[in-house]
């Protein structure tokens, strides 16, 4: 063996040897030595020393994976690290799923490792759980402020106002006039008339916070009970000489619950006269499609910027406008038309302008 082969030989012990030895590895620059008459000590070095750099780069690779280096770019061509890709990719995406775990996407599953993804899975329907208990907490904190405004404010007032007028009455009755007893009275019974619609609404989003409301439906014609609550609160709108119009069909089929449906749309026509100004109009219309009626009650009166449109139907946000003669609302009928419209299987949405009027549209299943 000639000098030359025994030092290619020596090169190739060493190499090996580091790679045996455990210790971190470096890649190794190949130099070509003067060839010896046999070139397979050459071609046996070289492929020695492109194993140990190949085993360099998957070792740092495998190890910056190791330390949670997520970005780092894997070693082209290394076929050793193949397995180890996989895994960067599937950590990567399970780093992105815990992200937006905690930033509250709760709609996340994990599929990554056996007990790992169970535990993670686990935590995530606590999570889940959790938030649903805040939301209802929440929920029933609204309730509760909304509940206390009402009765410390809205409810107040027109006591006060039964209670000062009726008090004037009896202390002017000898001395006043026909004319002033007359608006005495009138004036008690529009506070008196306000405090009992109120005090429905009250009784009715009571009985649904507490689940006291079954949805019991019957068959009947949507027609008909529309026109009967047109007829009804056409005697309410009398005062502001507002005119209720029935735009509809003569029949409906449906089948619903209509003490639910009459307190809807009473609500929705209550709110229309209180906004619309005298001399206005209502117009109610229905359209249908193969599953839904869709009923919309139409005012002339005072619109709604859009600011306050994405007010309506909201526990959280305390919003009311005093209407054209200065009625005075709570917005708690309109909250509690949402709530029964989705215990109906239905939606509602508002279509306003400022000045221009306001369509309130609900729909109800066949």
């Amino acid at each position: 063996m000639t000098e030359n082969e025994r030092e290619i030989v020596r090169r190739i012990t060493d190499v090996l040897e580091k790679m045996a030895s455990g210790r971190k590895p470096s890649r190794i620059e190949y130099t070509e030595t003067d060839a010896p008459d046999d070139s397979t000590l050459m071609e046996l070095e070289a492929k020695v020393v492109e194993l140990n750099n190949l085993y360099a780069e998957s070792y740092r690779f495998i190890l910056d994976l190791a330390r949670g280096k997520l970005n780092g770019d894997p070693p082209p061509h290394n076929n050793f690290v193949t397995p180890f890709k996989q895994l960067q990719s599937e950590l990567r995406h399970l780093t992105w799923q815990i992200e937006q775990i905690a930033a509250g996407d709760l709609d996340q599953m994990v599929y990554f490792s056996g007990d790992f993804s169970r535990a993670i899975n686990q935590m995530i329907d606590d999570l889940r759980e959790r938030e649903e208990l805040r939301q209802q907490l929440a929920d029933s904190n609204h309730a509760k402020d909304k509940l206390f405004s009402i009765i410390a404010h809205d409810l107040r007032n027109p006591f006060n106002a039964i209670v000062g007028f009726s008090e004037m009455m009896v202390q002017m009755v000898n001395m006043a006039s026909p004319a002033d007893l007359k608006q005495f009275a009138e004036m008690i019974h529009t506070s008196a008339k306000q405090t009992y619609n109120l005090l429905l609404n009250l009784l009715e989003w009571s009985r649904v916070q507490t689940g006291r409301i079954d949805v019991k439906p019957m068959e009947g014609d949507l027609a008909l009970l529309i026109r009967t609550n047109v007829n009804i609160s056409s005697i309410t709108a009398e005062p502001k000489q507002i005119q209720i119009y029935y735009d509809g069909g003569d029949s409906y089929p449906v089948t619903t619950d209509a003490a639910i449906f009459n307190t809807i749309l009473r609500n929705l026509i209550s709110n229309a006269i209180k906004y619309t100004p005298e001399r206005g109009e209502i117009r109610i219309s229905v359209d249908t499609n193969n599953r839904f009626y869709y009923i919309s009650v139409h005012d002339t009166g005072m619109g709604m910027s859009e600011e306050d449109v994405q007010k309506l139907f909201r526990l959280d946000v305390i919003h009311t406008t005093n209407g054209t003669n200065q009625e005075k609302g709570t917005g708690l009928g309109l909250i509690l038309c949402k709530e029964f419209v989705t215990m109906l299987g239905g939606d509602i949405y508002v279509e306003s302008e400022k000045g221009k009027g306001s369509t309130f549209t609900f729909s109800i299943p066949k």
